[in-house]
């Protein structure tokens, strides 16, 4: 049995034993995609924990109600589109920021057979959700640090 000990060194063990079982094996592929499937758990793990639902708010509320802050007024099926939620979740999530008050449902979109979505007077397009929208940044810079210096 490997022990592999920290999360480098299990990913040296998989890139053996990749190396060994199948020698054609893009090994700076398979390092590259475990390092992006990690950094994403670990981002997501700190966003819902240090930003999210310090805030009151689920991972999914918050990509749901990003897409309608966005776009101002969206179909629900766009919102699972780009929030990448399934529409179900998009529906649940819906359901809760509804009854909070955040967003409201209406059917005057051009196909009057799906409803349309549009943030509530409650959420202006700017200002009260700032540091909300804010913190993300410094969990990022946590998780990879990267430059400030926004010139270069």
């Amino acid at each position: 049995m490997i022990n592999p000990g920290s999360s480098d060194g299990f990913e040296s063990a998989a890139a053996q034993q990749v190396a060994t079982t199948h020698p054609d094996a893009d090994l700076l592929a398979l390092r590259a995609s475990f390092n992006l499937v990690r950094l994403s758990t670990m981002l997501v793990h700190r966003l819902e924990s240090q930003v999210h639902r310090e805030a009151g708010w689920s991972m999914a509320g918050f990509r749901v109600m990003f897409c309608v802050w966005v776009a101002a007024e969206m179909e629900p099926r766009e919102i699972a589109r780009y929030s990448g939620l399934s529409r179900a979740a998009v529906s649940s999530v819906l359901n809760t920021l509804e009854r909070d008050g955040l967003v409201e449902r209406h059917r005057e979109s051009a196909d009057r057979r799906l409803p349309a979505v549009a943030r509530s007077h409650r959420v202006a397009p700017s200002g009260s959700a700032d540091p909300l929208w804010r913190a993300p940044q410094g969990v990022i810079q946590s998780v990879v640090p990267f430059p400030t210096d926004r010139s270069v």
